[in-house]
């Protein structure tokens, strides 16, 4: 059995009840009552200006959720246990299939109550659909369980995306480091056979200058013996 026991678009303006799928047969003539006076204080207080967008009211079987939008007011009774969120978004799915199911001009065209009540299928179909996905609070759990490990599995993807780009990082800086490592122990072999150059190149030159001298003087004195 759905928790939903009722729902019920009124008019705030001037308190037509524009449709409602309300079955004696889940409902207790005391939640009917119910829920009259629940409009009415949700009427007052949008003639007061102080109509929040949703609102919820607990009565002795039964909570009625309530949803404001503007100048029309959905509230539907649930049995206790409900989940309030789900019933929340229960409400805006009926909201949005009202508004696309008629105009503004045919809601405030209507003049009988009841007028708009071939609405009540579609809310049928809200109801099948809310049962199906989310209206038990053991179905509530389980999707509330799901979305808590969906959570971890996107930060852990994140986290390691975030890995993957510090590691990308630091490849590129190891890269970088080696390459420069490269340039600069080539620099220093440069430099270290410059300096070896300039300190042993006088004492060479002198070397090779003495030995040419001597081995002129020798070759000349051999030529003379000769």
């Amino acid at each position: 059995m759905s928790l939903i026991l009722s729902t019920s678009i009124y008019r705030l303006g001037d308190g037509l009840l524009l449709c409602t799928n309300y079955d004696s047969r889940k409902q207790s003539q005391a939640d009917r009552e119910a829920e009259g006076k629940v409009f009415h204080h949700m009427r007052q207080q949008h003639l007061g200006g102080s109509l929040g967008r949703h609102s919820l009211l607990e009565g002795d079987e039964a909570s009625f959720y309530v949803l404001n939008d503007g100048n029309v007011c959905y509230i539907t009774c649930c049995s206790r246990g409900a989940v309030k969120e789900a019933v929340h978004g229960f409400l805006e799915d009926v909201r949005r299939d009202f508004h696309d199911m008629f105009s503004v001009h045919e809601i405030h065209a209507a003049t009988r109550q009841y007028e708009l009540i071939n609405f009540d299928k579609v809310i049928q179909k809200t109801i099948r659909r809310f049962d199906a996905t989310g209206g038990n609070p053991q179905v509530a759990a389980l999707k509330k369980e799901l979305a808590e490990v969906t959570n971890i599995m996107k930060q852990n993807l994140e986290d390691v995306i975030g890995r993957g780009e510090k590691l990308d990082s630091l490849h590129s800086q190891s890269t970088r480091l080696r390459n420069e490592s490269q340039q600069y122990y080539r620099k220093a072999q440069k430099l270290s056979r410059m300096q070896l150059f300039r300190k042993y190149a006088p004492k060479v030159s002198v070397a090779l200058a003495l030995f040419a001298f001597v081995w002129w003087k020798l070759g000349f004195s051999f030529l003379f013996f000769l």
